[in-house]
């Protein structure tokens, strides 16, 4: 060999270990939970479907998220949280996780029916410390989302980032924490860094402005 093909042939390694060290000192990403209240829902108490505007909402949703590297969509065992998980969850090919949150719930009778796949989380898993604890667990470079209600909604993000959204991003006290009764546009978004720094939120809205 001579001293041209030596001297290339030590370029070649020095790029090849160059390129190896970079790669191994690149940030990971962070892990991203999205955080969504129920789009708008019919008239009445307990376990209401959407209303059709709530439908086209959970659509747009989807739309929002068609390129994440989504890995799982929760909702709870209302209709009104599955329907709006429902296009997302088809649209990545991935089950409804369902915490089972209210006694009274159940999926059987939503309208339009729930087709996609359910795993059930047990009474445990779906209990606010324990489920926030499972969402911090989000991989790098992952997402999840998470479709609840106006009370849980605030409850998991505080357990979460350790501190309310009240009233700094959502008016009202932090002691009771409740997204508004005709708000229905709010996208949160927890950040869990890969490397084990605490988590952070941000706030957007998506979709149709609410009210």
């Amino acid at each position: 060999m001579n001293h041209i093909q030596k001297l290339l042939t030590l370029i070649g390694l020095s790029l090849i270990v160059t390129a190896g060290l970079s790669a191994c000192h690149r940030p990971m990403e962070p892990g991203k939970v999205i955080i969504v209240r129920h789009a708008e829902k019919g008239p009445g108490g307990g376990n209401v479907n959407l209303r059709t505007d709530g439908l086209t909402r959970a659509s747009d949703l989807a739309d929002l998220l068609a390129d994440d590297a989504l890995t799982a969509v929760y909702a709870t065992n209302y209709c009104r949280t599955a329907h709006t998980g429902q296009p997302t969850a088809v649209a990545h090919d991935l089950p409804l996780q369902i915490r089972m949150e209210f006694p009274g719930g159940g999926l059987g009778g939503c309208v339009p029916p729930i087709t996609a796949p359910q795993e059930l989380l047990t009474p445990a898993q779906s209990t606010t410390a324990m489920f926030a604890e499972r969402l911090a667990a989000t991989e790098s470079g992952a997402t999840v989302l998470v479709v609840g209600h106006s009370n849980t909604v605030p409850d998991v993000i505080e357990e979460l980032v350790g501190e309310s959204i009240c009233p700094d991003i959502i008016p009202g006290p932090a002691s009771n924490c409740l997204i508004p009764e005709n708000e229905f546009n709010h996208l949160f978004e927890v950040t869990i860094p890969a490397n084990g720094d605490d988590p952070s939120v941000t706030h957007t809205t998506y979709g149709a402005p609410s009210p």
